[in-house]
């Protein structure tokens, strides 16, 4: 048995010893050093007894001397709700985001409206990797009743001691796990949802999602976004980017949506000083190369926000080319970004940008009216570096809705009558495939570039 499966520590790159965050200092009796250990361990650390837990067989006992501590700032708040609950209804109930990253509830008095508490955890999937593709790969190899079990007890650790009714929402691979669902058919052409919810039963309402890459989570977006009242008559574009970029455009009295794979990058992961929101990330950089980190502690390295930040300011300090070549570094008080970190990013944005795009050309739409940023990176972000990086495209208004997942899901759990209004919304959907999209394709090659 190896050591990541004894404790519960992330494993950005699913368990396959190329990514080194998963290293710790344990000593006894373990199996030798691998050679991806060796290639990602220095020697100093090596001759500490620092090991990869990904990599490392218990063969008999052992003991752990230090663990990577990660406490994730989890952003909680969004704005007060629109409306007010459902008559006749009391007690306690709950809504909770199923992040795949983290999971946030919120507790409600189902009488008044009122929220009384707050909580928030990491989700425990982490151990089978950073995306949702390796956890759909751990399934596939029969860890799904795992998978399932974990997530299970992570929602049932945020629940109120008694309640009277409960909203789970997440995306579409999310709730395939936590229902035991078997995710292959997600993760495979034509990636097709049989199960889509969309319903509730007894105390417990799970929001539709939309297809497989675009899930309740985002469906809960757009009702706090206020799309399942009316659609904008003029083009607006919600967008949560994470590791998966999922975006819905309204436009033309139709619903547009697609998701692109961005990769973990703006979460902090697969960049070698990169961090989830934990404190003592970087998360503001200005262009004079001063910088805030999250509870003001000594950074420690970038996480999202931080990254894009520190990105534009190497553009406009002109150590970084249109091309993505990174010259000498202007910033040593800042940690050092690398050559293959730079190209992360440009992965990551080149995805989320030419998605955006050929969703507007998908619906014939030349500019946006307004941009809604839905999620903790979206409400974190600065817009003015996002733009001047290349991910987002213009708008008249740009505005961030904060956990718009949690907010709509709230919304839900007060006035139940409102599923009818998403599923509603549902119907007025329109998927957008960029597999096989030539326009998709080109905007991701001529997007690779920063603008100049």
């Amino acid at each position: 048995m190896k050591l990541s499966e004894m404790i519960s520590m992330p494993l950005e790159c699913g368990g396959n010893g190329r990514c080194g965050k998963c290293k710790l200092r344990v000593s006894g009796a373990l199996s030798p050093l691998s050679p991806q250990e060796r290639g990602l361990l220095t020697q100093e650390e090596i001759e500490a007894g620092y090991r990869l837990a990904c990599m490392t067989e218990i063969e008999g006992d052992y003991t752990i001397h230090s663990l990577p501590s990660e406490r994730l700032a989890v952003q909680l708040d969004f704005t007060e709700l629109a409306g007010a609950p459902s008559s006749g209804r009391e007690g306690i109930g709950a809504a909770i985001d199923i992040g795949t990253t983290t999971l946030a509830a919120y507790w409600y008095d189902l009488s008044s409206g009122r929220r009384i508490n707050t909580k928030s955890a990491a989700n425990p999937q982490r151990i089978f990797g950073a995306d949702v593709i390796s956890r759909i790969e751990h399934a596939a190899k029969g860890r799904l009743p795992q998978l399932s079990a974990c997530l299970r007890q992570a929602v049932l650790s945020l629940l109120p001691p008694v309640y009277e009714h409960l909203v789970l929402t997440g995306n579409t691979t999310m709730l395939y796990l936590l229902c035991g669902y078997d995710p292959a058919e997600l993760a495979s052409a034509p990636f097709h949802a049989r199960h889509t919810f969309g319903f509730q039963r007894g105390t417990v309402m799970l929001p539709p999602c939309f297809s497989a890459y675009i899930g309740a989570d985002l469906a809960c977006a757009a009702l706090a976004a206020g799309f399942a009242s009316h659609l904008p008559e003029k083009p607006t574009l919600l967008l949560d980017i994470g590791t998966n970029g999922e975006m819905l455009l309204a436009a033309n009295g139709l619903l547009y949506g697609c998701s692109a794979a961005a990769g973990p990058a703006f979460e902090g992961n697969h960049i070698s000083c990169g961090l989830p929101s934990v404190p003592g990330a970087i998360c503001h950089v200005q262009p004079d190369f001063s910088y805030e980190t999250i509870e003001n502690l000594p950074a420690k390295g970038y996480c999202g926000s931080g990254i894009l930040d520190i990105t534009a300011a190497l553009l406009d300090h002109g150590a970084l080319s249109a091309s993505g070549v990174l010259s000498a570094w202007p910033a040593p008080a800042l940690p050092l970004l690398t050559q293959q970190d730079i190209r992360e990013i440009q992965l990551a944005k080149a995805a989320i940008a030419a998605a955006c795009q050929a969703l507007m050309h998908a619906a014939h739409v030349d500019a946006l009216d307004t941009l809604y940023l839905a999620g903790g990176f979206g409400s974190q972000l600065s817009p003015e570096s996002a733009r001047q990086i290349g991910l987002l495209p213009p708008a008249r208004h740009t505005l961030s809705l904060g956990n718009a997942a949690g907010h709509g899901s709230a919304m839900l759990l007060l006035n139940p009558a409102l599923l009818e209004k998403v599923l509603a919304l549902k119907k007025s959907f329109r998927l957008c495939e960029l597999a096989d999209d030539p326009f998709f394709t080109d905007a991701f090659m001529s997007c690779m570039r920063f603008p100049e």
